[in-house]
């Protein structure tokens, strides 16, 4: 999390440098107007490329696998270390060790605001892959790949806003509540030929998280939260997005930041155990379309 910290110092450093460089409000009533301010444009539909670090484990029946893909934040899950539930460890993770290979995450995003209500549905989806090696003679025994999609959808209520004594930034915070569906393929051979995996479970949960909305003229920084699952039925997730939007145009934006996606499941899927553990995090970029 010390990444997303540093990030956070950022933001608040240019949110700082701002306020105290911006001097009036522009006039929102302008259709030419670039700024954030400007309150006759309700929809942003964004078209980003999400780049995260992943480090992950799951086991599914007897066979386990863990993997990471080099790039993932401090903290994580350390190599070998149980998941809740697994009790002292097992041999495998002593005996074997995992590269992992990284594909790629996109993610999309519909925003909605007007007054103090927004609306927001975004989506997240791609895949890491892995194998798995015995260590004396690094024989590859299991080949893993393992793809995952997240659809959020929610609705928030402005709770507090408060305007610059200069009319030159405001702060919006808003409450929302939602739903989140997680879905998941794991495919897995162990030996390429017996005890073979080619799963694709699914579920949803409930969500609730706050957002931080920081206006400076043409700039727009967010600091959002939620969670969902806590912990019903061994599931739980929770997302922090860190952003900066830039207004380019009367119609164009872009957008820079981190999302950190962190997922926790353990259920019974045709009569096995299958427990994930997953930690996404990782920078991104957008394009965003304003009407």
């Amino acid at each position: 999390m010390s990444k997303v910290l540093l990030i956070a110092i950022v933001f608040l450093g240019i949110f700082v440098q701002s306020a105290n460089s911006q001097d009036s409000i522009p006039n929102i009533n302008n259709k030419l107007d670039k700024s954030f301010f400007r309150n006759d444009q309700h929809w942003i539909i964004e078209v980003p490329i999400w780049i995260p670090g992943y480090r992950g484990n799951f086991t599914y029946g007897e066979v386990s696998v863990e993997g990471e893909d080099g790039t993932s934040p401090e903290n994580p899950i350390e190599p070998g270390e149980p998941l809740p539930g697994w009790g002292d460890g097992t041999i495998f993770s002593r005996l074997f060790n995992t590269e992992g290979k990284f594909n790629f995450y996109f993610m999309n995003l519909v925003n909605y605001k007007n007054r103090r209500f927004i609306g927001v549905f975004d989506a997240f989806a791609g895949g890491v892959g892995g194998s798995v090696k015995f260590r004396y003679n690094n024989k590859e025994i299991i080949q893993a790949d393992f793809s995952t999609a997240l659809f959020r959808v929610f609705v928030g209520y402005q709770l507090y806003q408060y305007r610059g004594d200069r009319e030159n930034f405001i702060y919006e915070l808003y409450g929302y509540a939602g739903y989140r569906m997680h879905s998941a393929k794991i495919k897995s051979n162990l030996n390429t030929q017996i005890n073979s995996i080619d799963i694709n479970p699914y579920w949803g949960e409930p969500l609730f998280g706050v957002r931080n909305n920081i206006y400076l003229n043409r700039w727009l920084f967010t600091i959002q939260a939620d969670m969902g699952g806590f912990y019903i039925d061994n599931k739980v997730s929770y997302m922090i997005n860190l952003t900066a939007n830039y207004r380019m145009s009367n119609l164009l934006s872009v957008k820079f930041g981190w999302t950190d996606w962190d997922i926790y499941n353990k259920e019974k899927f045709l009569n096995e155990d299958l427990v994930i553990k997953m930690h996404l995090s990782g920078p991104m970029v957008a394009i965003g379309f304003h009407f």
